[in-house]
């Protein structure tokens, strides 16, 4: 037989003609048991303490009280336990072999493929590799060609200025401005930039930076 997973369990116990609520932990799944099997030592690994006769089963808490008790049927002793259904089904998400490598490459931020083959075998979860090609990764490593050398450049100071209006910014400067307006000149590289309120502004910095 083989466990499929471990985890915790709402159980009712019961015990002096009432039903107590209590938590089991470390619970194997094993859906080919043909019965619940509850472990002894594991009750005493937690500070219960065991009582066998012939009469039946008793374990008692660390402070003498009673936590479960059973009787002894065909030389088994069996416990009055019950499992408490969730009213909710828990959501279980699964790997399974048919998700492919390029769908585990993408979930873990497209690392490099040998590297999540590395991450799955540790988790026992195994894909085939494949050529795949990812195009996320290509978009994300692609740059852009040089756009070549510039062979008409201004020979005068005055012969090319360049000018742009950013704006508006969505917060306001400490000076309670939302634009600027820039200007540069090609052939020195002199830039000077005005801040301003309204793009109505505008035509005065030009008169400004000509000056």
């Amino acid at each position: 037989m083989q466990a499929y997973g471990e985890g915790m369990i709402n159980i009712q116990m019961f015990h002096n003609g009432r039903w107590h609520d209590a938590i089991l932990k470390n619970i194997w799944y094993i859906p080919d048991a043909s019965a619940h099997l509850f472990f002894l030592k594991a009750a005493t690994q937690n500070s219960y303490s065991t009582t066998l006769n012939e009469k039946g089963v008793v374990i008692c808490s660390g402070d003498g009280t009673v936590a479960a008790s059973g009787k002894l049927v065909n030389d088994l002793y069996i416990l009055a336990i019950g499992v408490c259904i969730p009213r909710h089904a828990a959501e279980v998400h699964l790997a399974t072999q048919a998700e492919t490598l390029q769908v585990w490459h993408e979930r873990l931020g497209h690392q490099n493929k040998r590297q999540v083959m590395k991450v799955l075998k540790q988790h026992s979860i195994n894909v085939e590799a494949n050529k795949e090609f990812c195009d996320g990764c290509a978009l994300g490593k692609a740059h852009l060609q040089s756009l070549g050398t510039r062979t008409n450049r201004p020979s005068t100071v005055v012969e090319q200025i360049n000018a742009d209006v950013c704006g508006p910014m969505t917060e306001t400067s400490a000076g309670g401005t939302r634009y600027y307006f820039s200007f540069k000149n090609v052939y020195s590289k002199f830039c000077r930039v005005f801040f301003i309120t309204t793009k109505l502004e505008v035509a005065d910095c030009l008169r400004k930076f000509l000056k």
